[in-house]
């Protein structure tokens, strides 16, 4: 500031005569008299004469240290002055109400001065005016109606999906949803041959065999639930209940199971499920032992997982899933991911995010996906010739700041056979059919 008004402003010495501006309220006719102004001016508030009317010698020995104000500088002299009343009125001063009018004075600039403040606060908290869409404006159950006279791109932004096919979907679940609870039902293959299409997709996809799917959990993040303690309350400090899933190479949840407590460890919640009930049981129909391509040894189909879960006959781990992109495109689309579900009934919170997953298969299933719903880049995907994990643009949500958090890692002993059957698969991603041209670069 200093620095460009020394460039607007030309330099006063002491004892330049200046001229100072009096507002029109505090003028009145009369001999200037001497003083010493008690309010500092800056240097855009006063202007050089060009006569010199004063000597500062002179001046000086007539001050003799006399404060004054600009009101008694312009008003005192032998023709009187204004005088120092003060009306305060709220309206017109055209009255004798007025002090100032009976006095048949002026009003000063300090009669007003809290209605000119005030005013002018009015002024500045004026309400701003904001742009919002005509379909936020409404804000009634026929929003659909206003989507699609907004055009097809503002139809699709909102509901991640076309016109037609959300009609489709709208028909499909029409006779569900008017006055009766919608019943789900469990969408597992049910026989061997269906098993090997998701195996045969897996290893043609990811160069993995005898893989029926991915298997991974998520905390989902919820308000402390009405007549609970401590039930809900995880490792994480925090209320949640379990989303733990297996979904398919083409990022499909083939089976999810929603509702555990989040106080249950980690490696329980799995062993609650019916999925590794019926496991241990037989009942999945998977297919028969068989041997890897190129080997001998019998092993069995098995599902992939991390170090969240405990090594078993039909699960394989360590291994990176790709499941972590399924979850990734809910939390991507669904905002209601992106914080804690801020509703007390479980029973509610299973059911939104249940909605969640099968609105999230029938869009990966539709052929205008890659448009509206999973879009191309969103999920990691791997270079061909290097073997390098491009990342995807879900990666930009960091996980802590979500509703979604991972399950615990805890290491677990597991048997000699199974630890085996690990090693078989080991051999066989090491054998020359089995191998990759870039794994060498990642061991």
């Amino acid at each position: 500031m200093l620095r460009l008004t020394n460039e607007k402003f030309s330099k006063l010495d002491v004892g330049t005569t200046v001229r100072v501006r009096i507002p029109d309220v505090d003028r009145a006719r009369g001999s200037p008299q001497y003083g010493v102004l008690k309010h500092k001016y800056t240097r855009a508030q006063i202007s050089p004469c060009k006569e010199k009317f004063l000597e500062l010698d002179e001046a000086m020995k007539k001050i003799k240290d006399k404060e004054i104000t600009l009101r008694e500088a312009a008003g005192h002299g032998i023709a009187g002055h204004q005088g120092f009343n003060r009306c305060n009125c709220k309206t017109g001063c055209g009255t004798k109400k007025c002090a100032c009018n009976a006095a048949e004075m002026l009003c000063s600039s300090k009669c007003h001065a809290y209605y000119i403040i005030a005013n002018a606060k009015k002024k500045r908290e004026k309400k701003r005016s904001k742009w919002i869409k005509n379909y936020f404006k409404t804000r009634n159950f026929g929003i659909i109606n206003d989507l699609q006279l907004d055009g097809d791109f503002l139809f699709g932004n909102f509901t991640r999906m076309s016109k037609t096919i959300f009609f489709s979907l709208l028909k499909m679940i029409e006779p569900d949803i008017v006055k009766q609870n919608t019943k789900f039902r469990e969408a597992l293959p049910s026989n061997a041959l269906e098993w090997k299409l998701i195996s045969d997709n897996y290893n043609k996809r990811w160069n993995f065999p005898h893989c029926i799917g991915a298997l991974d959990g998520k905390h989902v993040v919820i308000q402390k639930p009405e007549n609970t303690v401590s039930e809900f309350y995880n490792y994480k400090g925090t209320n949640s209940i379990v989303l733990m899933a297996i979904a398919d190479a083409n990022y499909c949840f083939i089976y999810v199971d929603v509702g555990c407590q989040g106080r249950i460890s980690d490696g329980g919640v799995f062993k609650n499920t019916s999925f590794s009930k019926k496991m241990e049981k037989n009942e999945l129909s998977l297919p028969p032992r068989e041997a890897l391509p190129g080997r001998t040894m019998p092993v069995p189909y098995v599902l992939v997982a991390d170090d969240a879960f405990s090594l078993s006959e039909n699960i394989m781990k360590p291994y990176r899933t790709d499941l972590k992109n399924s979850f990734a495109l809910l939390l991507s689309v669904f905002r209601v991911f992106h914080q804690p579900i801020e509703v007390k009934i479980e029973e509610t919170v299973v059911n939104i995010v249940l909605s969640c997953v099968y609105l999230h298969n029938f869009l990966r299933i539709q052929s205008d996906s890659t448009n509206y719903y999973s879009t191309s880049g969103c999920f990691d995907s791997e270079d061909a010739s290097t073997g390098e994990i491009i990342p995807g643009s879900w990666r930009e949500i960091k996980a802590g700041d979500t509703g979604l958090r991972p399950l615990r890692v805890i290491p677990r002993r597991s048997s000699n056979s199974v630890q085996g059957l690990r090693e078989e698969f080991k051999s066989y991603f090491t054998s020359d059919i089995g191998s990759v041209l870039f794994q060498n670069k990642y061991l």
